[in-house]
């Protein structure tokens, strides 16, 4: 049970990691869309790029949310009976799983906004000189 335990600590470090990690990608992101220093592309379809960031943070929510879950799994798992533990082993293994990929997919937004915000930059002569305020 005491490897058990120890794998469940390091999965629950990995884990609030994840979900340091998913709060600093959600204020980055919303200081972008919020920043009066981000010039708006004048063609609308490089406009609606930005559209990504909603899919974007939905996912990271769930991933804050599985992140929380696990910590509820792990403190629970420090106070049942031996046998209860890996239940719980397996809810935590499969609530990390989605943390992960709900996080990995929230980058994928980004990463494609990210993606059209370089084309729009690099191959796009006229953009418009007023901020968003």
């Amino acid at each position: 049970m005491d490897d058990i335990t120890a794998v469940i600590k390091e999965v629950v470090a990995y884990s609030s990691q994840l979900t340091t990690w998913a709060l600093a990608v959600l204020g980055v992101t919303v200081a972008t869309i919020i920043s009066t220093s981000y010039t708006r592309p004048i063609d609308q379809k490089f406009r609606l790029a930005n559209l990504l960031f909603i899919p974007g943070w939905i996912f990271l929510s769930f991933s804050i949310y599985h992140g929380e879950q696990i910590t509820r799994k792990y403190l629970a798992a420090i106070m049942v009976k031996p046998e209860l533990i890996p239940k719980l082993a397996s809810d935590i293994n499969d609530l990390f799983s989605d943390q992960r990929l709900c996080f990995l997919v929230s980058l994928m937004f980004f990463g494609v906004w990210l993606f059209v915000f370089l084309l729009q930059w690099v191959f796009v002569n006229s953009i418009s000189g007023s901020k968003t305020k």
